[in-house]
């Protein structure tokens, strides 16, 4: 396990509208806690809707966490684990509106 860290979060407002109309703080809370503890050199976190593939579906919540391009895991083991995680830890009802993205941060030019 990591060392917990403390890395910038921001929710965006639309998210954390449909977050307290769904009732999931909590469960939103567990997954920030999650990643912050287990996820290596995170350097942000975002809280975003996303457009789901089905017209008319209600947008879903997304917990978007970044980490630096060059400590990402492409193999994907990382984003397993997570949702090895997710299965296990919450009911069907919460995944159907909330999810964790695991997410290469681009460099910065300079």
């Amino acid at each position: 396990m990591v060392a917990s860290i403390t890395v910038p979060v921001r929710v965006a407002p639309d998210a954390g509208a449909r977050i307290a109309k769904l009732g999931l703080d909590a469960e939103m809370s567990r997954m920030i806690d999650y990643v912050r503890q287990r996820l290596p050199q995170l350097t942000r976190i975002e809280v975003a809707l996303y457009e789901r593939d089905e017209p008319g579906e209600p947008p879903g919540v997304a917990i978007e966490v970044y980490t630096p391009f060059d400590c990402y895991d492409a193999s994907g083991r990382t984003r397993a684990r997570i949702g090895e995680w997710l299965v296990s830890d919450f009911p069907s009802y919460v995944r159907e509106h909330l999810l964790i993205d695991y997410l290469p941060e681009a460099a910065h030019a300079g």
